[in-house]
């Protein structure tokens, strides 16, 4: 009884059985070949895609390189490095203290740098003395000085050459007293990660606010006093 109803229905469904079952084999060819291949094909055309903008990028830095006389990179390299050194240039710092007290005609009767960390491992923690102010753009190195000032003139003369001096410098307080006025200031360095600068192939060409403010360091760089025109007895640095 139950051979002769399963019979029947067979007999009845046979050709529905027949098209489902092409039809799951069919589904399952799809899944396996045919949508494996398709995305194959779109990720070769993405890889492409990505492949084409990386050549044009270095065709466009190679452009940017090339249109740079090596001279003037050299030239706009020891400027940017001058006024943002790589390291905590002390003696650079103070040469720019220096030049800017003699232009300003104030003397220097005290001078004090924190000078914070000298040696961190490659991929070890910075030091908290070593992380950056808020609203400092790149890590700077305090500097505490004293100057023999009897009016607010020689503080701004001397205020306005510390900032037309390199390397770059931003006085945080002004304290005056009446007869000498004390400053804390901070002066800007910024380290150079060269593993990641190797890897950068998007070179980009000055634009003519930064061409601008290239051609501006420089004028503050000659205008800046020679260790020549140091006086023989500038006051000692202590830490």
């Amino acid at each position: 009884m139950n051979d002769s109803l399963l019979d029947f229905y067979y007999q009845k469904y046979k050709k529905y059985l027949l098209s489902a079952v092409i039809g799951i084999i069919a589904i399952g060819i799809v899944w396996q070949v045919a949508i494996p291949q398709v995305y194959s094909i779109m990720q070769v055309r993405t890889d492409s895609e990505l492949k084409q903008a990386e050549i044009a990028k270095l065709e466009a830095s190679l452009s940017a390189l090339n249109s740079y006389n090596d001279a003037n990179l050299d030239d706009n390299i020891k400027t940017a490095t001058t006024a943002l050194p790589a390291s905590k240039e002390i003696l650079a710092m103070y040469l720019a203290i220096v030049s800017a007290s003699t232009k300003a005609e104030v003397t220097i009767t005290t001078f004090a740098t924190r000078i914070g960390t000298l040696y961190t491992r490659k991929g070890a923690k910075a030091l908290d003395v070593d992380k950056k102010e808020p609203g400092d753009a790149a890590p700077a190195l305090l500097m505490s000085l004293t100057i023999d000032a009897t009016s607010t003139e020689e503080i701004q003369r001397f205020t306005d050459e510390l900032h037309a001096v390199l390397p770059l410098a931003e006085v945080k307080t002004i304290d005056y007293s009446g007869t000498d006025a004390q400053y804390e200031i901070s002066f800007y360095y910024n380290t150079v990660d060269t593993q990641t600068l190797s890897k950068q192939v998007n070179i980009s060409a000055l634009t003519r606010a930064e061409q601008e403010l290239l051609e501006q360091m420089k004028v503050w760089n000659q205008q800046t006093v020679a260790p020549s025109a140091i006086p023989t007895n500038p006051p000692t640095p202590s830490p």
